[in-house]
């Protein structure tokens, strides 16, 4: 259906592209303080819209030009916080499938240098 239907007052299917719709998809990985009963997807007729800072939020509310970006996948890897979970997830993830007894680059560079001091 074109429309969400009488119900939905008519609501236009929405034009969100397949990338923000997998960021809306995986919404629950961007933020670990928040959780999400599953990773459903979105619906077809679900909007996405622009915060726009009110005339008394000040202007800290207001992001600069080169704050913003174009699209929601560009602001979730533009975010330093995000991007800093995600690699300590993704490193312990590593560090549990590499196994107890497999040592990392680390180590092995630790050990090394420790040789070439003893002789």
């Amino acid at each position: 259906p074109a429309t969400a239907g009488p119900g939905w007052f008519d609501m236009p299917r929405s034009a969100v592209s397949a990338e923000d719709r997998r960021a809306l998809e995986l919404r629950g990985v961007a933020d670990p303080k928040r959780h999400y009963k599953r990773h459903d997807a979105p619906s077809e007729f679900a909007q996405l819209g622009t915060v726009v800072a009110g005339r008394f939020d000040g202007a800290a509310a207001t992001l600069k030009r080169k704050e913003r970006k174009t699209g929601l996948m560009a602001e979730l890897v533009a975010d330093g916080s995000g991007r800093a979970y995600a690699k300590r997830k993704f490193s312990a993830l590593q560090d549990r499938a590499r196994g107890p007894n497999q040592s990392t680059l680390k180590a092995k560079r630790k050990a090394l240098n420790a040789r070439k001091r003893r002789g």
